[in-house]
């Protein structure tokens, strides 16, 4: 006795009644036909994605009854309607199925085309070639006349691949959230009939793979059109096919093994991520990489193929090779806004929940994304804001209740978690109060002396981004510092950094004062030596985006670098030679100037200062946060200056040292020029130089720096020769 679904029991069971209602005393195909449109099964809706509906087959249905031979299998079937259930029977057996469905019967329906029901079908205005052929699409056995189909247990697939549909079905996949419209783009291109390769396109972090993961979600839930239905999506990692690769062919035989296989079974969707190493991918000599094999198939659509990658490597892969580009149908995938963004976070909330045995407020959510925007650079939503709550979520169970078993809710996260992990991760300092920039004032001033003024105006303007008053997307603070030479305009840059703990980044733009050194800064233009490097600027942002960024003698740079300085300061962005942009709003960005020099005039550069002989460039001060003036060092400054260099060289020579307050101020009437860098060249001269010597002689345990009327003296003590004593006591 054949098995049938619970669906195809049911449409057969209400033919018999159709063909009672129509006086017909067997059931032919026609009854069977229109039975399958007045039920919900898989039949009813590959006929209607034809057009076929049950009142245009009932206008159809012969008044009087086609009267045939009836069969004997009990069941007052007609002939042909038996042929067509024992054949409907064979195709779900070849299919691998252990109950014949609507399907299967649809699919021998169409087969049979001399029967009363396939002549119905053809006068809807439909080719039985293409029922068979979305029935096919649906079951998965395009190639069924080949015989049964590959073992899915055994095989390329289940080596290199890893079944979406299988892993959702076991709620290992992270909810798909907020990503309805994508992944309703791609369906709409799985289901055409050439050309159904979808590639989706976007930055690293925004959600490529969890659109091809929500796709696969939808195709297991049936909220697909039918032609989807009973497909799979099973993903595959280009790097595990490589590897162990190690003779010529076996990259190509693994990657030929798994199209075959796909189109073997017919039920198959392959995800490619990182699509773009396909090509080159198996080449060798003699070799066919695997984009020019996945060509052919593509082509001639055996097999359906859903890729990922970001726009430049698509652009520099894909692109680049116009039969392989045309093959797929681009589809973006942006970076969400805050809000997008937030109801990702809450979609997947329950699973860091779960995992970690803690509870997520609302509170911590939206911080995460707010804080991972503002703070994390060069990465992307939600990617980064996923990141961070997840490491908070860790922080806190991992020392919350270290040894402790706790139950799930023991454990609150919130944004106070959100804002210390943050701290943690990112070097800059952390988002928050007054008590932050106290300290940044501290650190400062135990560097930089004589210059309070410039100190307190700095940190007033960093004050104001940290407490988020400002939520622009230009650099987190931006400064000209102008003033005397040696007055330590540099070396607060360089202080600000280390208070703040990030990289500092310097350039002179005495280096950079001819036009075309602005290809140093950004990369090279195309064909010209150096193209696709990037630039000393964009390349060293990207890798510290939360840097303090110094730029010497502004005044000096050409037309050309000062439109990257209104740029940058402008949008937060620079765009370098390869179009690949920069993220500036998590650097602080500062420009120096220094008296102006008669000997070469600066175009450009306006609101001249005759008292102090400062040219300042008009669009840097109306466009940077603050314009900083520093003072000239007073005597008690270049003291303080002198005294902790003192301090660190006491620290850092290996020997006791000791000193005067004297010798401060000795080195003081002993400065050439009257700013922190003559001070410190005093030093360098009456106090490193000798003592270098007298370092350098043997058994040295103690240093005295003393004075002796103008001039300075050094005297070191030997310490007690123990060989000696060890010599003696022998």
């Amino acid at each position: 006795m054949k098995r049938f679904t619970k669906a195809a029991a049911a449409v057969l069971s209400a033919a018999k009644e159709i063909s009672a209602q129509y006086g017909c005393p067997f059931t032919g195909s026609e009854y069977v036909l229109l039975a399958m449109l007045k039920n919900d099964c898989i039949a009813c809706k590959l006929l209607t994605a034809r057009g076929i509906t049950e009142r245009s087959v009932r206008a159809l249905l012969p008044d009087v009854p086609v009267f045939s031979a009836a069969s004997e299998d009990g069941f007052g079937n007609s002939l042909k309607l038996k042929r067509i259930l024992d054949n409907s029977a064979e195709h779900a057996s070849r299919h691998g199925c252990e109950e014949t469905g609507t399907e299967h019967i649809l699919l021998a329906m169409v087969s049979e085309d001399e029967c009363t029901a396939a002549r119905i079908i053809t006068s809807c205005g439909v080719k039985l070639s293409e029922i068979f052929s979305d029935v096919t699409g649906v079951i998965g056995c395009k190639n069924i006349q080949k015989g049964k189909r590959r073992d899915p247990e055994h095989g390329f697939l289940k080596q290199y691949g890893r079944d979406l549909c299988i892993l959702y079905e076991e709620n290992k996949l992270f909810p798909c959230v907020g990503r309805a419209a994508e992944c309703e783009r791609v369906i709409r291109i799985l289901c055409r009939k050439t050309k159904n390769n979808p590639c989706l396109l976007g930055e690293a972090g925004v959600g490529k793979t969890a659109v091809a993961e929500g796709v696969a979600a939808l195709i297991c839930d049936g909220g697909v059109p039918p032609a989807l239905y009973g497909k799979t999506v099973i993903s595959i990692d280009v790097a595990s096919v490589l590897a162990g690769a190690k003779y010529r062919g076996d990259f190509e035989e693994r990657f030929r093994g798994i199209i075959n296989e796909c189109g073997e079974r017919g039920d198959v969707i392959l995800f490619i991520d990182e699509l773009h190493m396909l090509t080159g991918a198996g080449a060798a000599e003699g070799a066919v990489d695997a984009a020019n094999i996945l060509k052919q198939p593509l082509g001639r659509g055996d097999i359906t193929v859903i890729g990922a990658t970001t726009y430049s490597e698509y652009e520099k892969y894909i692109e680049s090779d116009p039969a392989l580009c045309r093959r797929f149908q681009p589809v973006m995938i942006n970076e969400p806004d805050d809000e997008l963004a937030r109801t990702i976070l809450y979609g997947i909330r329950p699973v860091f929940e779960k995992h970690h045995g803690v509870i997520i407020t609302d509170g911590a959510v939206r911080s995460a994304v707010k804080l991972s925007r503002q703070y994390i650079k060069n990465r992307y939503l939600p990617d980064k804001a996923i990141d961070l709550l997840d490491e908070a979520a860790a922080d806190r169970a991992m020392f919350s209740n270290a040894g402790a078993s706790f139950e799930h809710g023991n454990i609150i996260i919130t944004e106070e978690d959100i804002k210390n992990t943050l701290c943690k991760s990112v070097s800059a300092f952390s988002p928050g109060g007054v008590s932050d920039m106290q300290s940044l004032m501290k650190k400062m001033r135990g560097r930089i002396f004589g210059q309070d003024r410039a100190i307190r105006l700095i940190c007033a303007v960093l004050s104001r981004r940290a407490a988020g008053l400002y939520t622009g997307h230009t650099p987190r603070a931006s400064f000209l510092f102008y003033g005397p030479s040696g007055a330590g305009k540099t070396e607060t840059c360089k202080a600000l950094a280390e208070a703040l703990g990030v990289s500092f980044i310097r350039f002179d733009m005495n280096e950079y004062s001819e036009a075309h050194t602005v290809s140093s800064l950004i990369g090279s233009p195309p064909g010209y030596v150096g193209y696709g490097d990037g630039g000393l600027l964009t390349k060293s942002v990207r890798r510290n985006p939360d840097a303090v960024v110094c730029f010497e003698y502004a005044d000096k740079a050409p037309p050309e670098i000062t439109s990257l300085f209104s740029q940058i300061l402008e949008h937060g962005t620079l765009t370098d030679s390869r179009g690949k942009i920069t993220d500036f709003s998590g650097a602080t960005v500062v420009f120096t100037v220094s008296e102006q020099s008669e000997s070469r005039p600066v175009s450009g550069f306006t609101g001249q200062d005759t008292k102090n002989n400062y040219v300042l460039p008009g669009h840097l001060t109306d466009k940077t946060d603050k314009t900083v003036e520093f003072d000239r060092l007073d005597n008690d400054s270049l003291i303080k200056i002198i005294d902790n260099r003192l301090k660190d060289i006491k620290k850092n020579c290996g020997a006791e040292l000791t000193y005067t307050e004297d010798v401060c101020r000795v080195l003081l009437n002993k400065c050439g020029a009257r700013n922190g860098r003559g001070a410190l060249r005093a030093v360098e001269e009456y106090i490193e130089e000798p003592l270098s010597f007298v370092l350098l002689g043997d058994g040295i345990c103690g240093v005295n720096i003393g004075v002796n009327g103008k001039d300075i003296d050094i005297t070191g003590s030997k310490s007690l020769d123990k060989t000696s004593v060890l010599e003696y006591n022998q």
